[in-house]
């Protein structure tokens, strides 16, 4: 199962591909 994990750091958009 994979969900895509988005986190804002000082107005950078950072999106991670996480397999669980």
């Amino acid at each position: 199962m994979y969900f895509v994990k988005v986190i804002s750091e000082e107005g950078t958009i950072t999106k991670k591909i996480v397999k669980q």
